[in-house]
């Protein structure tokens, strides 16, 4: 194994709970085999979609892995895990395509959208940022994700984020 994929193996391993030793150091499981796991809390990320985002995240790895996750319903975990961390390998090819469009879509994953866009540090997104934002500070209700939207767009290095926050 190479050093690269250690801290992935590290990660998966911790996520999974399967721990490397069981009781006094032995080698077996520290897991009993007939215990029954428990069941995810709502709203949880399932632990192996976790360790296959976390994966392409970690490798920066191709975008195109995480469409599966980004596909699922609005607002489930996966869906909002996955989003964070196609904004994390923001550099790659067709990373800022994908954002766009989620940018443009519906409201509901509004907050990450606009996070994982300020950490994608892709300046071109800035326009669809804008478009979630009232015209002038006072004009209309704001969007909930009002301020994760200004911090994105700060985050980007655009002053535009300044004329909202003076007011």
């Amino acid at each position: 194994m190479n050093v690269r994929n250690l801290g992935v193996v590290v990660v998966a391993g911790a996520l999974l709970g399967t721990g490397a030793f069981g009781p006094a150091g032995s080698i077996a499981p520290a897991y009993a085999a007939d215990a029954p796991s428990p069941a995810p809390a709502p709203g949880a990320v399932d632990r192996l979609d976790l360790v296959r985002i976390l994966d392409v995240e970690l490798r920066r790895g191709d975008p195109a892995m995480i469409e599966p996750f980004l596909a699922r319903a609005a607002g489930t975990a996966a869906r909002r895990r996955a989003i964070l961390a196609l904004g994390r390998i923001g550099d790659r090819p067709g990373v800022e395509a994908r954002l766009r469009t989620l940018l443009r879509g519906d409201d509901v994953d509004l907050d990450v959208i606009a996070r994982a866009a300020g950490l994608s540090e892709l300046p071109a997104l800035v326009p669809e940022l804008l478009a979630h934002l009232p015209a002038k500070a006072g004009d209309g209700e704001p969007p909930a994700a009002f301020a994760d939207v200004l911090v994105a767009i700060g985050r980007l290095k655009d002053a535009r984020a300044i004329g909202y926050v003076r007011p």
